[in-house]
């Protein structure tokens, strides 16, 4: 197999690839036992000039195109070895590397095949996108890197005119759920990527606490413990959105203060029949849930409906938006990030 020519990004291989070998027997472990190594079929090239050697697979890759990818490797391969201390396979140089094979496998795709930007609309799910981060950390590939920074940041955005999108679009593309979005909370500590973890926490507390079984694995008791401590603030802050309804006040320039209190009572019967109190409808986009073709239907009667005045959902708009902005900033305040929100344009450090 020579080097592969400029082809189109395999996106739906990384997505859902499992790699493929060939059984043949090329060498010993570096103890000396016999190890049955087995090629590569999608990386080996026969003009490859390195040998990786993964579990039990191995890539014939090349120096010059793992080197201008990787600092990494770059450095590694400018290293002598000693006369008689390197294995060798087929005449070329090997290279152990203690990584699991579906995460080699995805970064050489990414080197070989893949382009720098994701396609919107065929997106690796989340393990994938973790998988990205890793290898382009431990051996320094930027391209790598700054790809799965992006989809991370935008599926755990710092900005809340961003969130209630980012939980529309993640759900089919990233597979995400609540052990998820606990994934991401450890991988935001250890990689250090502090201003992903609000938005994580907020997906967590905006579910009931019997959901978060799941995560008990994922989650420290401390991570836990804030979970419980925003949703509590969560409800808080949905009662406070919920005030204008609850207590039927009406805009000063109400249209039809009589028509418009019974509508209020009735949005709410609506909402507590459908079970639609929960804190989640905090961060549903308000062109959905007040929208200006609305119409709210009383139990009683589906013959008839009753709707606010333009004024008076303004009003409910206008809490339920303050509710959301003070929920957002008391985020970053028990998350310890700092500043939160950050300003927008401004890239966020990852240490």
């Amino acid at each position: 197999m020579s080097t592969p020519t400029t082809q189109e990004p395999k996106w739906e291989q990384y997505a859902s690839f499992s790699p493929k070998f060939e059984d043949k027997n090329h060498g010993k472990h570096t103890n000396g036992s016999p190890k049955e190594l087995r090629r590569s079929v999608d990386y080996w090239f026969d003009d490859g000039n390195i040998i990786l050697i993964v579990e039990e697979t191995i890539f014939r890759v090349h120096t010059g195109v793992l080197s201008r990818r990787s600092e990494f490797f770059r450095l590694l391969f400018t290293i002598p070895q000693p006369e008689g201390a390197e294995n060798r396979i087929e005449g070329c140089r090997t290279v152990t590397l203690a990584d699991c094979l579906e995460d080699i496998e995805g970064m050489l795709l990414m080197i070989y095949d893949a382009t720098p930007e994701i396609p919107a609309e065929n997106i690796p799910p989340l393990e994938r996108i973790l998988s990205m981060l890793r290898m382009g950390t431990k051996y320094e590939i930027e391209a790598i890197k700054s790809v799965a920074l992006k989809k991370l940041k935008g599926c755990f955005p710092s900005q809340l005119q961003n969130f209630p999108s980012s939980l529309q679009n993640d759900q089919a593309s990233m597979e995400m759920g609540l052990v998820g979005a606990a994934k991401v909370v450890r991988i935001a500590n250890e990689f250090g990527l502090y201003h992903l973890l609000p938005s994580a926490f907020l997906r967590l507390a905006m579910r009931h606490e019997c959901q978060l079984v799941d995560c008990i694995d994922e989650l420290s008791k401390d991570e836990l413990k804030l979970v419980m401590v925003l949703g509590h603030i969560l409800r808080s802050e949905q009662l406070k959105a919920l005030t204008p309804l609850l207590l039927r006040t009406t805009h000063p320039d109400c249209e039809s203060k009589d028509i418009c209190q019974r509508a209020q009572t009735d949005i709410i019967q609506v909402l507590l029949a459908s079970n639609s109190l929960v804190p989640i409808e905090l961060f549903t986009p308000s062109n959905i849930l007040f929208g200006e073709h609305t119409r709210w239907a009383g139990e009683a009667d589906n013959s008839w409906s009753r709707v606010l005045c333009r004024h008076c959902r303004k009003l409910v708009i206008s809490y339920r938006e303050k509710a959301r902005e003070e929920m957002w900033v008391k985020l970053g305040e028990h998350c310890g990030v700092e500043p939160w929100p950050p300003e927008q344009g401004i890239s966020i450090p990852v240490l």
